[in-house]
């Protein structure tokens, strides 16, 4: 009888765990980096937190985090509604641990979009200290809330074009934070090619956006910073998500809060006939944002070195040329440092495969490579280590 019951309450549970599934939560971080920007930007910002199979049914256990940064342009709804090409992160969070592809993980998603469509997750006077935000902010939350292993061998950071780029300088400033670094379709680029972007490529845009500054520099401070704010209002309601990405690039990269609105340097200025004249030391502030790669990849080959692992995922097919030309210059360049990475190539366009990608190779990637050990964590604990609330 005895046996029959155990083999009952097995079987019971058993239904229940495979019946469970994890969920997405949605909370809110004090960004208390972002204050003091110049546009407005709210020091309370959104993340979502997927968290798994058996958060509910085992409250001891504590779960490694994949912080994962969006790009340009979305919110963490786009991750969480299938607006890419059906991909909802929980249901393939779900498929994939419970048909034993992955681990359990906890998922942290971070909200990146502001007023300009993006902040680059980028430490700027003028939009916010973004970096700090993620590295600071995010993860001391996510840490005193919810059951993570608060190590950096079980932290992961991925992102995707504009979020990937800024996962891979984000792990370099930061390997006592993260231990691994993945990136999708990440806007790296080469040398030289930082006027192959949608910025700079059209030189009908380069005037707009010279004719928005000098617009804007004929009124005093006060009427420019309000007039920058409509103008900023207007071009969201458009959808000109062109030149709000150059304004959003511009005040990330080569910000000057000394100047009036838009509170950045640009690198090009008109002549009386028209002409744009070029100013190569500005240019050069533009290129170190998404590129000077050697500089960075030399300048970090030790903490790079410390990574538990770099992956690059991206497409021969897409669209913005600049990111497989980029990609395929970093890898080189890691290859010839001889810095441990793995790349997946697909012939796809933007982000085209995100899913399939996600589901065969950087999750299983990620899990295969992260701390699931609660032992370190513990013996920390037993050391004088900050005692971490439960989820309620």
């Amino acid at each position: 009888m005895k046996r029959i019951l155990l083999i009952a309450l097995l079987s019971f549970l058993a239904n229940q765990i495979t019946r469970s599934q994890g969920v997405m939560v949605t909370d809110t971080v004090d960004a208390v980096s972002l204050k003091n920007n110049l546009i407005g930007e709210s020091s309370r910002q959104c993340i979502a937190v997927y968290l798994p199979l058996s958060y509910q049914l085992f409250s001891e256990k504590h779960y490694p985090v994949i912080y994962y940064l969006p790009d340009y342009g979305e919110t963490t709804e786009y991750y969480l509604e299938g607006y890419y090409n059906g991909f909802f992160l929980d249901k393939t969070m779900n498929e994939l641990t419970l048909s034993s592809k992955i681990s359990e993980m906890i998922v942290v998603i971070i909200n990146g979009h502001n007023r300009l469509g993006g902040s680059y997750f980028h430490n700027s006077p003028v939009t916010g200290n973004w970096e700090d935000f993620v590295v600071n902010d995010v993860v001391k939350h996510v840490d005193s809330l919810y059951r993570t292993l608060p190590q950096k061998e079980s932290r992961a950071i991925l992102g995707m074009s504009m979020g990937g780029n800024s996962a891979f300088q984000i792990a370099m400033n930061h390997p006592d934070i993260f231990a691994l670094c993945v990136t999708q379709c990440a806007d790296f680029i080469r040398p030289g090619e930082i006027t192959k972007t949608p910025m700079f490529r059209d030189p009908q845009q380069i005037r707009r956006t010279y004719h928005l500054i000098d617009y804007l520099g004929q009124f005093s401070s006060e009427e420019a910073h309000r007039q920058y704010l409509d103008t900023i209002t207007s071009l969201n309601r458009k959808g000109d998500w062109m030149m709000l990405m150059g304004l959003a690039y511009g005040s990330a990269f080569a910000p000057n809060p000394s100047l009036r609105a838009p509170y950045f340097d640009y690198p090009y200025f008109l002549t009386e006939d028209d002409a744009l004249i070029l100013n190569p030391d500005i240019l050069k502030r533009y290129e170190e944002g998404g590129g000077s790669l050697m500089v960075k990849v030399k300048k970090h080959s030790r903490q790079l070195r410390r990574l538990r692992g770099i992956g690059f995922a991206y497409g021969t097919g897409d669209l913005f040329r600049w990111i497989p030309a980029g990609n395929q210059y970093l890898d080189s360049l890691l290859t010839s440092k001889r810095i441990k990475h793995t790349t997946w190539v697909n012939e796809g366009g933007h982000c085209e495969q995100l899913r399939q990608q996600m589901e065969e190779a950087i999750l299983p990637f990620i899990s295969k490579r992260l701390d699931f050990n609660t032992g370190s964590f513990h013996h920390r604990r037993g050391k004088g280590g900050t005692k971490k609330q439960t989820q309620k």
